[in-house]
């Protein structure tokens, strides 16, 4: 017999993987019930682009409904990991000197020095992907990385 994991969702997401979750029935038997498919996407970011910039993600084969972002800036200690489903957006951000928080107004966060950030929410959810417009703080540079989980 085999060992089952706790109750909950199990899974891995990449590239069009489904999750599943896994159900333990009182009667010792278990359901698995496919909840999702995710696709990934990495967004470069030029840091010097101006305010009100854009990056489109257009290579989904889905609208997503969530999105889950990991961010880095090259050569820093600055790193955010946020989520956005269009109307709704949170994150957790390091900046350079280490400094953790979190904020409810972006998504995404690119903080090389705290007065030079790039921040960035979902602003339009299309069929095959998404937008996110950048705010810009100071005068940023570098190349932010973004990974985005999107979940279908």
């Amino acid at each position: 017999m085999a060992n089952w994991p706790e109750n909950g969702t199990i899974g891995y997401g990449a590239e069009q993987r489904a999750f599943v979750e896994l159900e333990h029935n009182s009667d010792g038997s278990h359901d698995l019930d496919t909840i999702g498919w995710t696709e990934t996407a990495i967004i470069v970011k030029n840091m010097t682009d101006a305010d009100a910039a854009t990056s489109v993600v257009s290579t989904l084969s889905f609208q997503p409904r969530l999105v889950i972002f990991f961010a880095t800036v090259g050569g820093t200690k600055a790193a955010s990991w946020g989520a956005d489903d269009g109307t709704t957006s949170a994150l957790i951000k390091q900046s350079e000197a280490g400094n953790m928080s979190s904020a409810t107004i972006f998504s995404t966060n690119l903080e090389p020095s705290s007065a030079a950030i790039q921040r960035g929410l979902i602003t339009n959810l299309a069929s095959n992907g998404f937008t996110i417009t950048w705010t810009k703080i100071g005068s940023p540079t570098g190349t932010g990385t973004i990974i985005a989980l999107c979940f279908k």
